[in-house]
């Protein structure tokens, strides 16, 4: 089975998204950890019980979220701080505009920037441990997960502010 470029680059973006997610809670969680895990990445821990891994499979991707956890701890941290320097802001008493929170918001940004450049890193390493048949199976899942979204927002309609 040739695995597509579409399904890799899918595959990775779960991953990448959803790893400081399944940080705190190994490959079996769900949720979000601190809130990181958002968008596609809720799929991660999903995606890799689903995908069959073997035991030594299984253990390298423990072993891969281990030697990253600290680092995704610091960096959600961060993002969190950041995040909440934005917040105190826009909170903050008398007028505010977009220039008074340049500083803020560039923080918020690199720190989400460096968290995402780090689940790039552990996607690739993940990747590196599945085969091509589970690659390909993910991509299946991630295609059928999106098209039940479709469904649901052909059902019920747009989602309201804030909502997904």
């Amino acid at each position: 089975m040739r695995v597509s470029v579409i399904g890799i680059a899918a595959l990775a973006a779960c991953l990448a998204a959803g790893a400081a997610g399944a940080m705190g809670q190994g490959m079996h969680g769900a949720g979000g950890h601190d809130g990181m895990m958002v968008g596609p990445g809720r799929m991660f821990p999903a995606l890799l019980r689903n995908l069959d891994l073997t035991a030594e499979q299984q253990q390298q991707v423990r072993d891969i979220l281990g030697a990253h956890r600290a680092t995704f701890r610091q960096l959600s941290g961060q993002v969190r701080s950041a995040n909440q320097a934005v917040l105190d802001r826009l909170l903050a008493p008398g007028s505010v505009t977009a220039k008074d929170l340049d500083a803020q918001v560039q923080q918020a940004a690199q720190a989400r920037a460096k968290l995402m450049q780090e689940g790039i890193d552990v996607a690739l390493q993940v990747r590196g441990v599945l085969t091509a048949d589970q690659i390909a199976k993910a991509a299946t899942i991630r295609q059928k997960m999106e098209s039940l979204r479709a469904q649901m927002r052909e059902l019920l309609g747009k989602p309201e502010v804030g909502g997904e």
